[in-house]
């Protein structure tokens, strides 16, 4: 099939249209999920500390049954 005159002029403006500014953000993109990632990952090291802290601070009671029998 026999396209326009101009069809792949106007096909590679095209293509580069929407390319360029795709190629241009990849780096962007890029940093701003790194930034993301290591920010979920200081957040779940938060929650792992304060549950910790939690669990050490609550009695363990297993050992409440044992301790109330030895007192």
């Amino acid at each position: 099939m026999d396209r326009p005159a101009g069809f792949w002029r106007r096909y590679a403006a095209y293509s580069l249209d929407l390319l360029v500014p795709l190629a241009l953000s990849v780096p962007l993109l890029w940093r701003s999920g790194e930034r993301v990632l290591a920010q979920t990952a200081q957040g779940i090291a938060q929650c792992q500390s304060r549950l910790f802290e939690l669990a050490d601070a609550t009695p363990d009671l297993a050992q409440a049954p044992q301790a109330a029998l030895l007192a």
